[in-house]
C-alpha cells in the first residue's frame, strides 16, 4: 500500500472521531435541554397548586393535609409569614420586622431586603442554592408546636419525593405546619 493510502485511511479515522464527538455533544446538549424544559414545567405546575391551596384552604375550620411533589429534586419548602413583613412602606416597599432571623442567608436577605416584591415561599435544593417562588401572601401565617411564628420560616423536608404541608383555616389567614411526621 502506497503511502497516499495510509494517509487516507488515517483522515477517514480521525473524520469518523470527530462526527461521533459531535453526534454525542448535540446528543448531551438536547438531554440537558429536555431536562431543563422538565424542571421547568415541574416548577409551574408546582406553583400553581401551592397558590390555589393557599387560596383554598384559608376559611375559617378547613384542616387539610396537602402532598406537593417535590419539583427539581428540591431537598426543602420554606414559608415565611406574612407578618414578617413591615406594613408596606409610603414608597411601596417593603421591610422585614426587626427580630426576622433565617438560618439560610439567601432567604435573610431576601426577606430584609424585601423592596417592592417580598417573598413568602422558597424551594432549597442543596446548601448553596435557594429559589424565591415569586408568590407574596400577606395571610401566611405559621405554626410550631402550636406557638404562631413569624420571626423565622418554616421549612418542610422532602420526604419520599413530595412535600406535606397541613393548612388550616383561619378565615382571612392560614395557618401552616409540617406534616411530615
Amino acid at each position: 500500500m502506497t503511502r497516499h493510502g495510509q494517509f487516507q485511511h488515517v483522515f477517514t479515522f480521525i473524520m469518523m472521531i470527530v462526527i461521533a464527538g459531535v453526534v454525542l455533544l448535540l446528543g448531551y446538549l438536547f438531554i440537558s435541554k429536555v431536562l431543563n424544559y422538565q424542571c421547568t414545567a415541574e416548577r409551574t405546575g408546582f406553583i400553581t397548586e401551592l397558590k390555589k391551596d393557599l387560596r383554598s384552604y384559608t376559611a375559617a375550620g378547613t384542616i387539610q393535609t396537602a402532598v406537593l411533589s417535590t419539583p427539581c429534586k428540591a431537598q426543602a419548602l420554606c414559608f415565611v409569614a406574612g407578618n414578617s413583613y413591615k406594613s408596606k412602606n409610603a414608597d411601596g416597599t417593603y421591610n422585614a420586622i426587626d427580630s426576622f432571623n433565617s438560618a439560610n442567608p439567601i432567604i435573610d436577605n431576601a426577606v430584609k431586603d424585601a423592596g417592592n416584591t417580598p417573598d413568602s415561599v422558597f424551594l432549597i435544593y442543596d446548601t448553596k442554592t435557594t429559589e424565591g417562588l415569586h408568590i407574596f401572601n400577606q395571610g401566611i401565617r405559621l405554626a410550631s408546636n402550636g406557638a404562631p411564628l413569624n420571626t423565622v420560616p418554616l421549612c418542610v423536608n422532602a420526604t419520599d419525593g413530595s412535600f406535606r404541608v397541613g393548612f388550616e383555616g383561619r378565615g382571612l389567614t392560614v395557618l401552616l405546619t409540617d406534616a411530615s411526621s
